[in-house]
């Protein structure tokens, strides 16, 4: 009887434990920030844009840091890891920059022309508190 009882007190402080380490990892996990910066074409062409945490205007290295979005379109501008937050704090000056590229002028001038000459439509550079004012809404009409 107390082989059994003893038995029975260490499954439970082993399954204490296992839910234990269960927390304590699922508090660690790095976060993910789902919130995006929509993007709203209203000019009268297509467009490209670019993040930059740092303010300066970089070509992109892969089609990813890339985005674009047509004519009376909606486009997302994710960040997943790290977070908006973290990424705004980490910046220079506090805020990222969203680099906006007439997509005409990216075929007619190409990345190294736009990037040596900062050949870019509009540049907007924002804050937290900047996107929850403009509820992560960026309306960009071409002026």
């Amino acid at each position: 009887m107390k082989a059994t009882f003893r038995y029975l007190s260490f499954c439970k402080v082993i399954i204490l434990i296992q839910i234990t380490i269960l927390i304590l990892n699922s508090c660690t996990c790095d976060r993910i920030d789902n919130r995006k910066i929509k993007v709203i074409n209203e000019s009268m062409s297509d467009i490209v844009w670019l993040k930059s945490s740092n303010k300066a205007f970089r070509k992109p290295k892969y089609n990813q840091d890339i985005d674009s979005v047509s004519i009376d379109s909606i486009g997302y501008i994710s960040n997943i890891v790290p977070t908006w937050n973290e990424l705004i704090e980490e910046s220079k000056d506090k805020k990222i920059a969203i680099f906006i590229i007439n997509n005409d002028s990216l075929k007619k001038y190409g990345w190294e022309t736009i990037y040596k000459k900062n050949n870019f439509s509009k540049v907007y550079l924002l804050n937290i508190e900047d996107l929850n004012n403009c509820q992560w809404e960026i309306r960009y009409d071409g002026k």
